[in-house]
């Protein structure tokens, strides 16, 4: 056995983050009377990108995207009324926390895995809703720990984050882990400045962009192989 222990991705690897997002600005759009529309909703899903782009070079704090998000959108689509940016982003993350979309067969995959295999989640994602969604997952019992960006004071891609990881599993050894995930800029960069080997999760069989993760599979079911 080649690695001993899995390093997952949760948004988009494991859940899917696009419906969650989806229906959770939705709901949040609901809560204080802010016009919903498809166009709307991209716009925000632009904005809110961006702004993980930023967190990720190390750009913004997570306190800051939390509330900077809210504040560029707000003013984008003329707002008018009183909640503010902080609140509006508190409802968020607690719709967010009730969200539980798995990524097709995600459940099935790490229901095997764990049989063999120490699982972990690392994340970027919010403390406040990575823990809710989790410990109301299915996918909870497979996993021993989950490693929140937030948590840590590192994100991915920033090597820190996995030295973290890594030390706190007890393992220094590198060529025991294998990531896990579909960001190239936070899972692949991330694991591969960290020096860990990698599996790019890309159901799109989207182009690398001159990355060259250790593999690459487009269904979940494909780790099987690999593993």
């Amino acid at each position: 056995m080649k690695y001993k222990y899995l390093l997952f991705d949760a948004d988009n690897t494991l859940f899917d983050f696009d419906m969650a997002e989806h229906e959770t600005f939705r709901e949040t759009c609901s809560v204080f009377g802010i016009g919903w529309s498809e166009e709307i909703y991209r716009k925000y899903s632009e904005i809110n990108a961006g702004f993980w782009k930023m967190l990720e070079r190390g750009e913004i704090t997570a306190p800051e995207l939390r509330t900077r998000r809210f504040r560029v959108f707000l003013d984008w689509c003329g707002y008018t009324g009183n909640a503010l940016p902080e609140e509006i982003n508190a409802r968020y993350l607690g719709i967010m926390g009730q969200q539980r979309f798995l990524i097709p067969h995600a459940e099935e995959v790490c229901r095997l895995l764990a049989d063999t295999y120490p699982l972990y989640i690392v994340t970027n994602g919010m403390k406040a809703a990575q823990e809710s969604r989790m410990a109301g997952s299915e996918l909870r019992p497979y996993f021993r720990r989950i490693y929140i960006s937030e948590v840590i004071g590192a994100n991915k891609p920033d090597p820190a984050f996995f030295e973290y990881v890594l030390q706190d599993i007890g393992d220094p050894d590198r060529a025991n882990y294998l990531v896990i995930g579909d960001s190239l800029s936070s899972d692949i960069d991330g694991a591969v400045a960290a020096g860990l080997d990698c599996v790019w999760f890309s159901p799109k069989a989207a182009d690398a962009k001159g990355r060259v993760p250790t593999y690459t599979v487009h269904e979940l079911p494909e780790l099987l192989s690999i593993l």
